[in-house]
């Protein structure tokens, strides 16, 4: 695969960012106190996830005792600098870290998340150098699959690698600082949305304050996901109005979106793509254990699922080939339980009331085996109906994973034109906007 490099020329950013100087105040949207009643932060929430990955033996990723509940989202609790070897374990120029910082679980308590920040191979050329935050599709339930472990080194997630083979290079070259959060938070809750956003949001804040980057309140911040990335892109992109307000969000590409998880999982039932959608559902119920309590799960399913919980999508692709939910479950259709049906529309696109405001480049296969069209579709009805900046595109180029590379030089030269605003975004936003469905 070659890596999108693209013109350095055109980076001359005109947008300004606000940071986090303070304690958010206000309701638990505004990312400043915690919606649940029970106490819990850290560790001891931790400890309640049914089906919990094995702890990561890096100390790093501990949850820190006693935890600082009452920091405000986004706050760094330590750093360490780490090598920078994110594909095939090749050390690469380039100064990184690694940040613990303070976020909140899917119900508003506090807990410690890691994200890893990198400095551009080139230094940028426009007068405030921007920061992409970029979600890798690492749709993995196990500590050793996420994006920080990917980044300086390791080669569990063999996905990752392959993003990184697409985008990551050609994005520091171009002088951006990059921000790649480990969003499913520290016991990998994949497919949760709400977390995951919040995660990213909050990723962003951290990088912004962190000294060694030499960001500052006038840094344009973009987003960028495909897939399992996009899931935690547009939900970010559908809170920050409201979580996270202070940020300039300038751009959001996203592609692939898994708008609505459950729809996900009934598309691909008895087909060979259930396990990849399957550890969503894994994931879903770490978060939300009514989802699929242990009561309702048969014997296979309660060997599935430990036998799921520390796989990267590799390993969990291969598990329950041709398999339906109901093959785990002591009822028919799980889908129907009352607990089903009370988490469905806290994992799904769109959510009410909320809608972006930063403008988007929403792009999605029109023949996408694993997620629908039809769902990224809706969701963009709505969010245009509400308000939100959208070029929608629907590709014709292939099918789900021939989606990632066909979009990823269009989705860099549209952030470019974001960051820009100048003659580039001039240009190169028309390009983009051929054959989309522009609103607003």
């Amino acid at each position: 695969m070659n890596h999108p490099y693209l013109p350095r020329a055109a980076l001359a950013c005109l947008f300004t960012a606000a940071l986090l100087l303070t304690a958010c105040s206000g309701g638990s949207e505004s990312g400043g106190d915690s919606s649940s009643s029970d106490g819990l932060s850290g560790a001891a929430l931790i400890k309640r996830v049914p089906f919990a990955p094995t702890p990561d033996p890096d100390s790093f990723y501990d949850q820190p005792e006693p935890f600082p509940a009452k920091a405000a989202p986004g706050t760094v609790i330590k750093a360490r600098k780490v090598p920078f070897r994110p594909g095939l374990s090749i050390p690469l120029p380039g100064q990184a870290w690694q940040i613990q910082y303070v976020t909140r679980d899917a119900n508003g308590r506090p807990l410690a998340a890691v994200t890893t920040v990198v400095k551009p191979l080139l230094p940028s050329l426009s007068a405030h150098p921007p920061l992409l935050s970029y979600q890798f599709a690492y749709d993995s339930l196990g500590a050793q699959c996420t994006p920080s472990r990917t980044l300086r080194g390791g080669i569990a997630n063999y996905n990752n690698q392959a993003e990184t083979l697409i985008y990551i290079l050609g994005q520091l070259a171009l002088g951006w600082t990059i921000v790649l959060p480990d969003y499913e938070g520290p016991y990998s809750a994949y497919g949760v949305g709400k977390l995951s956003g919040q995660a990213v949001l909050d990723s962003i804040r951290a990088a912004l304050s962190f000294q060694d980057l030499g960001l500052n309140a006038e840094t344009p911040v973009g987003m960028m996901g495909y897939s399992g990335g996009a899931l935690a892109t547009a939900w970010a992109a559908s809170m920050q109005p409201d979580y996270a307000p202070e940020l300039n969000l300038v751009g959001v590409a996203a592609g692939g979106v898994p708008a609505d998880l459950f729809g996900v999982v009934q598309r691909v039932e008895g087909g060979p793509f259930m396990g990849l959608i399957l550890g969503g559902i894994v994931g879903a119920n770490r978060a939300y254990p009514e989802l699929l309590p242990p009561a309702i799960l048969n014997e296979d399913g309660k060997a599935l699922f430990e036998q799921m919980k520390d796989g990267c999508v590799s390993d969990n692709s291969a598990l329950a080939l041709f398999k339906s939910l109901s093959d785990y479950t002591t009822v028919a259709d799980p889908f129907s339980t009352p607990g089903a049906i009370a988490v469905r529309d806290k994992v799904t696109l769109p959510q009410p009331g909320k809608a972006p405001t930063a403008d988007m480049f929403i792009y999605h296969e029109t023949f996408d085996e694993i997620i629908p069209v039809a769902g990224t579709a809706a969701l963009v009805d709505t969010w245009c109906d509400a308000g939100t900046p959208i070029s929608f595109v629907r590709g014709l180029a292939g099918e789900h994973v021939t989606g990632t590379v066909a979009y990823a030089v269009p989705a860099l030269l549209y952030l470019t034109a974001r960051f820009d605003g100048g003659l580039v975004g001039g240009i190169v936003e028309p390009l983009i906007k051929l054959g989309a469905r522009r609103c607003n």
